[in-house]
């Protein structure tokens, strides 16, 4: 059953008379309507599958909660809550790992025994509705929500690959219901206008867009877009240098540069999401822009920026420069991803996106 949220809605809201909502990844190797046939084909998973987790989201948070930057790894953080992590991140592993399995295969039985594969651990831990109507903790919300965005960005892959993907009506509902969840955890803060508002809201955001994609929801898709638009209006022009920055971002210390480029990932799928689905994006590119400027240069030259914000940066970890796949294909080839293409920083694949997202890109890059 799906909670009752409150939404934060534009009156006119570009889905609304929407068909379908276009799903930006181009898978553009040969395709074919063969996903139906593959998962009726005889056989079955031949890899363990992961059993539902039905615990609780009660889960401690890594960073040390006394650090008012948040940038201190805990001493004591619960076993508990790592067994609990690990589990729910076995499941996200084994969807992404077997999709892979059911896009590039070459043998046929392989790519149908990936198709099962994820079909079948999808109906067991929908089934047991799996993270929802449970006891949470703020960071048992958090986890949630990156799990349906490494799940649906996932199955994203696989409905560009197939023509004719499509999940079970009882895994269908489960990931609504995970999504209308989501909505429910963080619609609040929106609300409120809460000054909290951060990645963690960027990140459900996209997570409610990719399923959106995958169920032509347009409710989700514009709850989505009204998050986006407030992270543009919270980007502040630094005058000293023209770069945009995240506020909530840049309060996290030596992290800093970490957290920008961890908000700019769902930021600029989401963007690019809303793009390809003929929302005008005008008014908001020069933040968008200037918002990538900062992350950029925290790629490419970590320590340049740390007497702005007075401390030392840690280097940016690779996965989270994958947002410059959806840059490039918004704004082409600039000089930002020239400037990350000559340090060699290039990145396209990371785990809390579904794993390798270059050939779901590399058609419209190149265009």
């Amino acid at each position: 059953m799906r909670p009752v949220v409150v939404f934060v809605l534009a009156i006119f809201s570009p889905f609304a008379l929407s068909q379908s909502i276009v799903n930006p990844y181009q898978y553009d190797r040969t395709t074919s309507a063969d996903y139906q046939r593959l998962l009726s084909s005889s056989g079955s998973c031949d890899q363990k599958l992961i059993p539902a987790y039905i615990g609780d989201l009660v889960i401690d948070s890594k960073y040390d909660q006394s650090d008012s930057s948040k940038s201190s790894l805990s001493s004591d953080y619960d076993a508990s809550s790592l067994k609990k992590v690990e589990h729910i991140r076995q499941f996200m592993s084994f969807v992404a790992q077997q999709s892979w399995r059911a896009i590039y295969s070459d043998s046929e039985s392989e790519r149908a025994k990936g198709v099962k594969c994820v079909s079948q651990n999808m109906r067991i831990w929908a089934r047991d509705s799996a993270l929802l109507r449970v006891k949470t903790s703020p960071t048992g919300v958090a986890q949630r929500k990156w799990f349906l965005a490494a799940v649906s960005s996932t199955l994203m892959q696989l409905d560009a690959r197939y023509e004719d993907y499509s999940v079970t009506s009882e895994a269908n509902d489960w990931l609504d219901d995970l999504a209308y969840q989501v909505i429910d955890d963080y619609n609040p803060r929106l609300v409120a206008q809460s000054k909290n508002i951060n990645n963690h809201d960027y990140w459900a955001a996209w997570a409610v867009a990719a399923r959106s994609v995958l169920n032509d929801d347009a409710e989700l898709l514009s709850w989505s877009e009204s998050v986006f638009d407030y992270a543009m209006n919270q980007v502040v022009i630094h005058q000293a240098t023209g770069l945009g920055y995240l506020p909530k971002e840049l309060e996290r210390g030596s992290l800093a540069a970490n957290y920008h480029n961890y908000a700019m990932v769902p930021l600029m799928y989401l963007a690019d999401v809303l793009v390809v689905n003929g929302v005008d994006i005008d008014s908001v590119k020069t933040r968008l822009k200037a918002l990538a400027g900062i992350t950029t240069r925290f790629i490419v030259s970590p320590g340049s920026l740390d007497s702005y914000i007075g401390s030392r940066q840690k280097a940016v970890s690779e996965g989270k420069r994958v947002w410059i796949l959806p840059y490039a294909a918004v704004f082409g080839k600039d000089e930002l991803i020239n400037q990350i293409v000559q340090a060699g920083k290039v990145t396209t694949e990371y785990s809390q996106m579904g794993g390798d997202l270059w050939d779901f890109y590399s058609g419209r890059i190149s265009q």
